[in-house]
């Protein structure tokens, strides 16, 4: 005999675990922004303060002069930049307008 189950006691509990409040999502973007800026602020003194020491480890492994390097680096730097403004900052903002215009 098959045990019948609450089916619509499994699909509450499956709508809580997937959906949270705009306020969760919006504490854990800004959470996000603020650890991802830190990571590339934190970059950004290194290529500052740590530029031949980094150069030095990575001209050991590949073959590459300071300009290219110095090209790979800020390029890398701009599209974290950029990753970071369009999946945490841009909704993150989307959601203080939306939260804004219902209260």
């Amino acid at each position: 005999m098959v045990k019948r189950v609450n089916t619509f006691f499994e699909f509450n509990i499956i709508l809580k675990l997937i959906y949270m409040n705009t306020q969760t999502i919006k504490k854990f973007l800004g959470w996000c922004s603020v650890i991802n800026f830190s990571i590339l602020v934190f970059s950004w003194l290194v290529f500052l303060f740590a530029h031949d020491f980094v150069y030095q480890i990575w001209a050991n492994h590949h073959n590459l002069n300071v300009e290219t390097y110095d090209a790979i680096y800020i390029s890398i730097i701009g599209f974290y930049k950029i990753l970071i403004i369009t999946f945490m900052l841009v909704p993150y903002f989307v959601l203080r307008i939306i939260n804004t215009k219902n209260n």
